[in-house]
């Protein structure tokens, strides 16, 4: 009767791939139905198979005419929990597997080691395969078992090779794309430099340009407000001497010396500048004034009411 260690090993067996000789990793189906690992084979059909000459189970030799796999869901869920299990029953790492001794006696039974227990995982002689301690366990001689093991180190360094030349090929990406990364940002950071270089200068360009601008624009400004200033001030002086000759006039003098200077000062501005600006004058008024200062003159008594009239008519001054 079967106990329950042996239907624990049994288990065992069938979670163990037929590649690498351990638990299923990451398992996958073929279409024949038989499991191994995702990476096993991979690399398997990789040395051993072609587009040319198809791809064979590792185990049937069924051959397939492209790579092509499904996940194992079931047995992975399997292998999950038989690892678990194991955890948790022992709660310690699995003994170190000792080194196969060729060469070596039985400690027991003094006989040649001649197989290898792979439930045990240590090698055995004839006698402990027939005892009860190794009777329902898996064994084999050890010469298969060394060529066996030789073929799982292989498949074990191609691993890591192609592993290995994978982590090389991911670095030197990744170097690459740091170096691409900072050749960006160098370029980038003198792009940003020179467009904001190009910016301040033109700005200060402007600054500059602006306040020439400003200055030039007050000094003419103000050029002219004091050129008007000149000509008010000017003017305003002459007004004021006039308003003290006026004065001075009607102070000091009669009605007839008020008449006469008047009129001698309007002759005098008007051979002088064409105009009389104590005046506002509506029409030609040189012909007029001459004439009635040549009159005044002649007969300056007979003449006095008429030329009062006559002004009306010229001046507003009266």
């Amino acid at each position: 009767m079967a106990t329950a260690g042996d239907k624990r090993g049994e288990l065992q067996k069938e979670l163990v791939c037929a590649i690498c000789l351990d638990y299923f990793d990451d398992p996958v189906i073929l279409k024949c139905g038989h499991n191994f690992c995702r990476m096993c084979i991979l690399m398997h059909w990789e040395e051993n198979g072609g587009d040319d000459i198809g791809y064979q189970c590792p185990e049937c030799r069924m051959v397939f005419g492209k790579m092509s796999f499904t996940k194992n869901y079931l047995v992975k869920n399997l292998v999950d929990k038989l690892s678990d299990f194991d955890c948790l029953k022992t709660c310690r790492p699995p003994p170190p597997v000792k080194p196969l001794k060729m060469d070596g006696k039985c400690e027991r039974h003094h006989e040649e080691l001649k197989l290898y227990c792979h439930t045990d995982r240590k090698p055995i002689c004839v006698v402990c395969r027939e005892s009860r301690a190794h009777r329902h366990h898996d064994v084999a001689p050890v010469p298969e078992v060394v060529e066996d093991m030789k073929g799982e180190l292989k498949l074990r360094l191609i691993k890591l090779n192609w592993q290995k030349s994978m982590c090389a090929r991911v670095k030197a990406i990744d170097e690459q794309a740091k170096a691409d990364v900072k050749l960006k940002k160098q370029a980038l950071k003198e792009k940003i430099e020179d467009d904001v270089g190009a910016l301040v200068q033109f700005l200060l360009d402007e600054k500059d340009g602006l306040l020439e601008r400003l200055e030039d624009e007050e000094s003419s400004t103000i050029a002219l407000i004091d050129e008007n200033l000149k000509l008010v001030e000017s003017e305003a002086a002459k007004v004021d001497k006039a308003i003290s000759d006026i004065q001075n006039q009607l102070s000091e003098a009669g009605n007839f010396d008020v008449c006469k200077n008047v009129l001698l000062c309007f002759l005098f501005q008007v051979m002088r500048n064409g105009y009389c600006w104590m005046c506002t004058v509506r029409g030609p008024m040189s012909g007029p004034i001459l004439n009635i200062v040549c009159s005044i003159l002649t007969e300056p008594r007979a003449r006095f009411t008429k030329l009062l009239l006559q002004c009306k008519v010229y001046t507003t001054f009266f």
